[in-house]
């Protein structure tokens, strides 16, 4: 019998590339929208800023994100983050990957934007580990512990660089999203 996965922590997401940490966000803020139920006019919208913000994230990911208007993805950032609080902060880490993916890969990222990406990432995870309740934890860390370890079998580059595009999508490398 396998041990339990481990959760993916923060020193483990600073050795994946822009492009990494977008998918893995992705991946994450896809797995707490499933879990989400919007039942109120406001919910329902917030739920549609976050799945564009998730499929922004998808777009960094694949390296389209050259082609991503940056300053429509900070507009969607901050409709995101006005409204993170009504869907349980489901995307807002998707809409914070794609908006740092893009400005990395078009060249205006720095380190700080690069911690901003690492943080908001892991904040994904907390987010989806919040949505799942604890009867789900076991699912989640293998979930997360499996897409993780794809991505860095996938070398896709060193941490801290744009890295080679992934297609974050379950048809991907990474494969099903599981939970």
């Amino acid at each position: 019998m396998n041990p339990p996965a481990l959760p993916v922590g923060l020193n483990e997401l600073g050795s994946l590339t822009t492009r990494g940490l977008a998918a893995f966000a992705a991946r994450a803020a896809r797995r707490a929208m499933e879990l989400y139920r919007p039942s109120t006019d406001d919910e329902r919208t917030a739920a549609e800023y976050f799945l564009n913000a998730i499929d922004y994230a998808d777009s960094a990911a694949r390296g389209d994100a050259s082609e991503l208007p940056v300053a429509l993805l900070d507009q969607l950032f901050s409709l995101a983050d006005q409204v993170a609080a009504t869907a349980g902060y489901a995307g807002f880490a998707a809409a914070h990957a794609a908006r740092v993916g893009a400005r990395s890969i078009a060249g205006a990222a720095d380190q700080t934007a690069q911690l901003e990406l690492i943080a908001s990432t892991f904040g994904a995870t907390r987010v989806l580990y919040t949505a799942s309740g604890d009867a789900l934890e076991t699912v989640i860390n293998t979930a997360l512990r499996t897409d993780f370890d794809a991505l860095i079998r996938l070398d896709l580059g060193p941490a801290a660089t744009p890295g080679q595009g992934v297609d974050p999508s379950p048809n991907g490398p990474l494969g099903p999203l599981g939970r």
